[in-house]
């Protein structure tokens, strides 16, 4: 019996340390809710958030480029607004990247909202769990959001809503990038 359980023991621990590894880069694409826009995510390198991102508008023949950032992601969120007879309004949130270490940091990257092309607002991972131990652990990273709803209309205001690992809801203006109030969220009390 003590050598099946150290067998179990030693062929767990492989694949405790797998699922803690980070996937390498490679290219991602990232479609809005309507299919009419889409984001384009190239690395420059295995690891890391250097690269492209551009955003495009689908037409009939060749889409049309509208926004490049000079960043790559693994996660980010579209939205591509055509109040007629206005132009294309183009919401951009990117999600930063699986954080290495073990507490949150004025460094880390979490959330980046972004506006026609513009850099609206961005926040560290400290910023969103307050406090540098209010994370996630693995062995070797660490997460702040336990959930992201994405998108939502509140209150006539475009919001960006994610989770906290501690259950807080946030909401984000997308006019501003600003955190707003939970009570401009439709159905919210």
């Amino acid at each position: 019996m003590r050598i099946l359980t150290g067998l179990i023991l030693m062929m767990s621990v492989p694949l405790c340390a797998i699922a803690d590894v980070e996937r390498p880069n490679s290219p991602r694409i990232f479609v809005d809710d309507y299919h009419e826009c889409f984001a384009k995510s190239i690395p420059a390198d295995d690891y890391g958030d250097r690269g492209t991102t551009a955003i495009y508008r689908v037409e009939a023949g060749t889409d049309r480029l509208i926004s490049t950032f000079p960043w790559y992601t693994q996660q980010v969120f579209i939205r591509c607004i055509a109040p007629s007879p206005c132009p294309f309004i183009i919401q951009v949130v990117r999600i930063g990247p699986w954080a290495r270490g073990s507490q949150a940091t004025g460094k880390d990257l979490a959330i980046a909202l972004y506006l026609d092309g513009r850099l609206l607002h961005s926040y560290s991972t400290l910023d969103i769990a307050k406090t540098s131990t209010n994370v996630e652990r693995s062995s070797n990273h660490y997460s702040v959001f336990s959930a992201i709803p994405g998108y939502e209309r509140g209150a006539g205001v475009d919001l960006f809503i994610v989770e906290t690992i501690d259950g807080r809801p946030l909401a984000f203006n997308m006019d501003t990038g600003l955190l707003v109030d939970n009570a401009l969220r439709v159905g919210t009390k």
